[in-house]
């Protein structure tokens, strides 16, 4: 009995033994297979990541080349020195793109063939432009209409696109199986887990320990479970905010294509930054026309390290690197000479350039305190920086704010003469409309002056059309000297002016024309170093009501004034009305 209980014991003892050893063997497979399968997974996700990273350098490159020939193309057939400065700075990109991908696809011998003919091919259509445009420069547009006509480029453009067509074939077809790789290498990771935990735990259930062995696998179950569902939280925060931002984004977007005006853009975006990085203040600040300082146009939030204003551009990372420049004092990165670090208020700060269309009109800074709950958090366990959304924030402001400027230039040129700067005879006609209308409402008068210069063709006639620009240029700077604010000072045609002096009595018309007429006698003009001969100017006046009470009345009983100015002997000052 005592043999056979030792023999019991000892079959008990050997079977926990190898229970236990083969549960252990079996454990540090599933362990291995874990690290391996897990280090594929993550070798496949890397080869995903290059491969759309391909895809976009052949889709950028291709884009590029586009570019610079329809810069080319424009240039030709416009003229226009902006075309062609686009043109030479597409260049540099096309080289960098080519660069990038050559590197990119250098472990491809497939693809890196494909790339040396697609940089052949974009060499030599670059070649070809930039012949053209030398044979536009010395030989005029006909040579290089010859050089275009021979439809080189065209085929090349062609050849370029099959090529780039066919890396992107390629390209897709690798990625399409590295993602069913990548896919296969999760399905056997959760399979040889699921298979290896089945396994393991039956056999420490034959062991005497299983209870015990159960009790500390849920114990590891419900920490990992923890794990688990701390990142899941994690990760539903993250999509709950990239979805909240890529909202916000959307509707910022659209809210600046309504605006109106550079004021009401920069509202909207005061709000969508406090709603969107509510720990930051801010200030956005635009260039100065001479491009040497940047003047602080709006503040929103609190800044925990402020900003000086104005800015030299020199003294902001981003305007000076054209990228945005981000600053942790946890870290001690380099500051901006603008907002010095302050050592009794560490904080994080970032300035992001407001560039469009590649031209920097300014830049936007961000900064937040550093808080006692940010210190205590590791650089590896510190959340994702939220540089990129107020990156994007700013690329929609930008391009909002190069749309703004050139929808005021193409206004302006629609109603301002570009000799003068004066308002035209069509802007003439729409205000003249509604400044009666508006004294009428508030029982006011109104007074016209037509301004007619003296003897101006016989002017132009001696001194040439330089002579008589500078005349008209020079009368119209006076005119704008003597008018106030609410007036309206426009080029009628050729050398007639209209001056419209709304809620202006007739005794105060007649003053402002006197005051207008002995200013243009006393005006001296210089043109291309010489001075020219003093001009004098006639002017008629008409009043409302007395003279009229719409446009039309108004303005004929102005220019008959005027006649009648001209007939008397010019010079002088003639009221409408009975003669």
């Amino acid at each position: 009995m005592s043999f056979k209980l030792a023999k019991t014991l000892f079959d008990s003892r050997l079977m926990i033994f190898l229970g236990l050893a083969a549960a252990s063997f079996i454990l540090v497979q599933v362990g291995y297979s874990v690290s391996e399968r897990s280090q594929a997974y993550v070798e496949d996700s890397h080869w995903l990541d290059r491969t759309h990273e391909n895809l976009s350098l052949i889709q950028s490159l291709y884009a590029a080349i586009k570019d610079a020939e329809s810069a080319q193309r424009g240039f030709l057939l416009t003229g226009t020195s902006e075309l062609e400065d686009e043109f030479f700075a597409a260049i540099p990109r096309v080289h960098g793109l080519v660069a990038r991908l050559e590197q990119a696809l250098a472990d491809n011998p497939e693809q890196s063939e494909r790339m040396r003919a697609l940089k052949a091919a974009t060499q030599s259509r670059l070649d070809i432009a930039m012949d053209i445009l030398r044979r536009y420069r010395e030989h005029g547009f006909d040579s290089a209409r010859e050089e275009v006509s021979k439809s080189e480029g065209k085929r090349l453009m062609t050849e370029i696109a099959e090529i780039s067509d066919v890396m992107q074939s390629e390209e897709r077809r690798e990625l399409a199986e590295r993602n069913r790789s990548s896919e296969n290498s999760l399905r056997r990771l959760q399979s040889q887990t699921i298979l290896g935990i089945l396994i393991s735990g039956g056999l420490l259930l034959l062991v005497f320990a299983g209870i015990l062995r159960e009790n500390a696998q849920r114990r590891r179950a419900e920490r990992t479970a923890g794990r688990i569902n701390a990142q899941l939280e994690e990760s539903v925060a993250q999509l709950r905010r990239a979805g909240t931002d890529t909202r916000e984004l959307s509707q910022y977007a659209g809210m600046l294509q309504s605006c109106r005006s550079v004021d009401e853009a920069l509202t909207v975006t005061a709000d969508t930054f406090h709603r969107l990085l509510p720990a930051f203040g801010g200030s956005v600040f635009l260039l100065r026309p001479s491009r040497d300082l940047a003047e602080r146009v709006l503040d929103w939030g609190e800044q925990a390290l402020p900003s000086e204003a104005p800015v030299p551009t020199a003294d902001c990372w981003a305007l000076r690197r054209g990228q945005p420049h981000s600053v942790d004092d946890r870290d001690g990165d380099t500051h901006c000479a603008h907002a010095p670090r302050d050592p009794d208020h560490p904080a994080i700060a970032v300035c992001v350039p407001i560039t469009a269309h590649g031209e920097t009109i300014g830049f936007v800074y961000l900064s937040r305190a550093v808080t006692d709950a940010d210190r205590d958090i590791p650089p590896e366990k510190r959340p994702p920086s939220r540089r990129e959304i107020a990156a994007a924030l700013v690329e929609q402001l930008a391009l909002a704010l190069s749309n703004l400027k050139l929808q005021d230039t193409l206004r302006s040129q629609s109603i301002r003469d570009s000799l003068t700067g004066l308002f035209n005879r069509r802007y003439l006609e729409e205000s003249l409309q509604r400044e009666l209308a508006r004294c009428e409402r508030r029982g006011r008068p109104l007074a016209l002056l037509m301004l007619d210069v003296d003897h101006f063709k016989q002017f132009n006639d001696q001194h040439g059309h330089d002579g008589g620009d500078a005349v008209l240029s020079r009368f119209a700077q006076v005119l704008t000297a003597h008018s106030r604010h609410e007036d309206i000072a426009c080029r009628y045609g050729g050398e007639e002016f209209t001056l419209i002096l709304p809620e202006m009595p007739p005794d105060g018309g007649a003053a402002r024309a006197e005051e207008i007429r002995a200013a243009v006698e006393a005006m001296v003009v210089d043109n291309n170093g010489r001075r020219l001969p003093p001009v004098t100017v006639s002017i008629g006046l008409s009043s409302y009501p007395s003279d009229g009470t719409d446009p039309s009345s108004l303005l004929r009983a102005a220019d008959a004034a005027l006649y009648r100015a001209k007939q008397s002997g010019r010079n002088r000052v003639v009221a409408a009305g009975p003669r």
